[in-house]
């Protein structure tokens, strides 16, 4: 029993590690979605009166939030749960047969983890851009000056009833803390696929070349006894 393919064993570890963090990226933006009734807040307009102390808001399509939480949920959080269990079993076997990462396919997750980083990334401005066009919309009235100061407020919703904000900005920066982490991440993961594809073709070339090294010496050995 040999030691497992650290490569591979990072790899592992990274595919779990997005799949915490896609996590946590749907728990806290879903939350403080749901804090305004599925409402998105984000891109979000805030028209205020003449006096700056009351507001009526104009919420952003919910497509806008659709988008990370779709894609947090599929591609963050169950593609890398799939990806990370096939690869512990694969890092696992490798202490029997250290050939075994270098007969994995690659190309086709190195492509997809490569799409996935740019979504995130797109994810992750849109988040961040997001809630600085919010936080800036609040702090043009006379109430708050940004984001944490309309914390645990009551306010008003479209039908006239009233609801507490609770801590959705707290909730919003952790989802957008997350994202970026997550961006991070992906990248570092599409540059391992990169090495590992270029480790596996070093492999081959130079069991290639082991195998016509032992075929000459065959054919050499053959000719010298059919001399005889």
């Amino acid at each position: 029993m040999g030691i497992v393919d650290l490569h591979l064993l990072l790899q592992t570890i990274l595919y779990f590690s997005t799949c915490l963090i896609g996590l946590i990226t749907c728990i806290t933006f879903g939350v403080s979605r749901a804090i305004f009734s599925g409402n998105c807040l984000i891109y979000a307009s805030l028209d205020w009166n003449l006096k700056g102390d009351q507001f009526t808001t104009k919420y952003s399509p919910s497509s806008i939030c659709d988008f990370p939480i779709y894609l947090f949920v599929l591609g963050c959080v169950l593609y890398p749960l799939g990806v990370g269990i096939y690869n512990a079993y694969a890092t696992y076997k490798t202490r029997e047969d250290g050939s075994i990462p270098f007969q994995m396919w690659v190309w086709p997750f190195v492509l997809l983890n490569a799409i996935l980083t740019f979504l995130v990334l797109v994810c992750s401005c849109i988040i961040s851009v997001g809630m600085f066009r919010v936080c800036s919309e609040l702090s043009k009235g006379n109430i708050y000056k940004g984001c944490a100061d309309a914390q645990d407020q009551e306010w008003t919703d479209a039908n006239g009833d009233n609801f507490n904000t609770g801590y959705f900005f707290n909730l919003l920066e952790v989802a957008e803390v997350a994202c970026w982490i997550c961006t991070l991440v992906w990248l570092v993961q599409v540059v391992l696929g990169v090495i590992r594809i270029y480790r596996n073709r070093r492999m081959r070339s130079s069991l290639e070349k082991d195998e016509n090294y032992d075929k000459t010496k065959i054919a050499k050995r053959e000719s010298k006894h059919s001399k005889h």
